[in-house]
């Protein structure tokens, strides 16, 4: 038996609060029914909340953001040809696969050759063979350390070997100096913006019973909420699936002084996982199995981390508690992370498997009807895994080093100049404030703006979830 939903009524007016429309405070609601609408009608949890309730936000200082990202100490080749069967005690030669510019083998290193290819695999320990010469173009000559080794079974191409530090005889020179590999990301802020139109003599009829937090009643109340609720998501929608217009985008607006520039955005953790990431593809329901390919994929990029989030979609939500609901317990650690979250209303569950803790939360935005939950799209079958792990990064332009979470929210803050949420009023004839009228039509007007980018480090160590 299936469930065949219905058009969801769309209900957002191309315009501001004008007469005649009629406020939810025509209900009489309680404050806290008003606060349970704003959960049913608004966007839910997204990576705004996950980010800034976690408290991974940050100040920046520019719209760009260049920071040099460290890599793995210790590195592995790739053998790009066969190493072909010999005899004993006989040199070999390995063409190392390049990345980027570095062959990552250098004179004196060590390779081992799994024990399978080595004296017909009589032995599971690695033959060691020593670098004795580079002849350039990633080519370099190895020697047996032991005179018993022998090749009996051809080392295919594209196999993965491990390099370690060389044997040296007493009074011989050092070895090549090593130096760990670095990446260099650059950072964009966006630049989102929300606004509200009221029009004279709304805001002085009385509709309403309640009156919010702030202390303003009525719809003032109601439409500055819901702007502000509106900007954060675009914060969010940005963060997951922004782009950086390119230097050829169209996409151009006009300030002030009449300079058309391109719009501004932020790269989202989506495009940045597709980019950059690890993938892992399910059938069916994703299942209980499929939890033990999380631990070889966080091993395979030198992820230490024993914690992780693992967020999703409604219906790979479903099929995760369908498939092992005695492996999902309730979350019961006393981390700040999970008390806020726990005082929004947001459940939490977890999954221990193969050593690694995993946090599991439902995104309400992949099932929302209006926006990624729509049918064209596939939201409700996703997610993402991201390791709770902090980088050292060495931001460029200040010259200091960062200890940052691998995703962090930047907001451009610097020399008395806060974009973190900038709320302005343009106050007309309609008597609303004290402030100086500065236009003749009776409306007040307001808006939020917000400059932010997304700080996304090592996304190699975060998995995007998608179903076949």
């Amino acid at each position: 038996m299936s469930v065949t939903p219905v058009a969801v009524s769309r209900s957002q007016m191309n315009g501001g609060y004008v007469d005649g429309f009629n406020t939810i405070y025509n209900f009489n609601l309680e404050p806290q029914v008003m606060g349970e609408l704003q959960k049913l009608y608004g966007q839910g949890i997204g990576l705004h909340e996950i980010i800034t309730f976690g408290g991974n936000v940050i100040d920046v200082a520019s719209d760009t953001l260049t920071v040099i990202e460290e890599g793995a100490i210790l590195n592995y080749i790739l053998s790009a040809n066969a190493i072909p069967a010999g005899a004993a005690n006989a040199p070999i030669a390995i063409t190392v696969a390049a990345i980027g510019t570095e062959y990552l083998l250098a004179i004196g290193d060590v390779v081992l050759i799994p024990g399978e290819y080595v004296n017909a695999g009589a032995s599971t320990s690695p033959a060691k063979y020593q670098v004795t010469a580079d002849n350039g173009a990633g080519v370099y000559a190895l020697r047996p350390l032991l005179s018993t080794y022998q090749i009996t079974t051809e080392v295919p191409a594209a196999t993965n070997l491990m390099v370690t530090g060389g044997n040296y005889a007493a009074g011989s020179s050092g070895g090549n100096a090593k130096h760990i590999g670095k990446f260099r990301r650059t950072f964009n802020t966006a630049i989102k913006k929300a606004a509200f139109l009221i029009e004279g003599s709304m805001q002085s009829t009385k509709r309403y019973t309640d009156t919010m937090k702030n202390g303003q009643p009525g719809v003032f109340s109601e439409a500055s909420m819901i702007a502000d609720f509106l900007l954060s998501s675009y914060i969010s929608d940005e963060c997951l699936v922004g782009v950086v217009p390119d230097a050829g985008s169209l996409v151009t607006q006009v300030n002030s002084a009449g300079t058309a520039s391109i719009v501004r955005g932020t790269q989202g953790l989506w495009p940045a996982l597709e980019a950059r990431g690890m993938q892992q593809t399910y059938v069916g329901d994703y299942s209980i199995a499929d939890f033990d390919d999380l631990a070889d994929a966080f091993e395979s990029q030198g992820v230490l981390s024993k914690y992780a989030t693992f967020a999703m979609g409604g219906s790979l939500y479903r099929g995760v508690e369908n498939s092992g609901l005695d492996f999902i317990k309730e979350f019961s650690g006393g981390t700040d992370l999970m008390k806020n979250f726990g005082e929004m209303g947001i459940e939490f569950r977890r999954i221990k498997k193969n050593g690694i803790d995993i946090a599991i939360v439902k995104l309400d935005t992949f099932s929302n009807p209006l926006t990624y939950g729509l049918a064209a799209y596939d939201w409700k079958n996703s997610g993402f895994i991201i390791p709770n792990e902090y980088v050292m990064v060495k931001d460029v332009a200040g010259g200091k080093a960062l200890e940052l979470s691998n995703l962090t929210l930047g907001y451009k803050n610097y020399n008395g100049e806060d974009r973190r949420r900038v709320f302005g009023l343009l106050n007309g004839m309609a008597g609303l404030s004290n402030a100086p009228v500065v236009t003749r039509f009776d409306e007040v007007r307001g808006e939020f703006l917000t400059e932010f980018m997304l700080i996304a480090n090592k996304v190699n160590q975060m998995i995007m979830v998608v179903k076949a």
